[in-house]
């Protein structure tokens, strides 16, 4: 199991790119994770949800007969 940090840290570069940003200076850097901390939160939450667990909202699906 990773530390949450790790994963934190992977989904910064994997999902959210960050260092294909090629920020120069820590500012600007916290200024971009600051606009995509709501993105990570809802990436870890995802992530920590067991399997099959459709969370508050169920995926529906509606077949209409004719």
């Amino acid at each position: 199991m990773r530390w949450k940090i790790e994963t934190f840290h992977k989904i910064l570069k994997s999902s959210c790119k960050v260092e294909e940003s090629r920020l120069r200076t820590a500012d600007r850097l916290a200024d971009l994770i600051a606009v995509l901390r709501p993105k990570l939160a809802h990436i870890l939450t995802h992530n920590a949800r067991p399997l099959g667990a459709a969370g508050p909202r169920r995926a529906r699906v509606h077949t209409h007969r004719n």
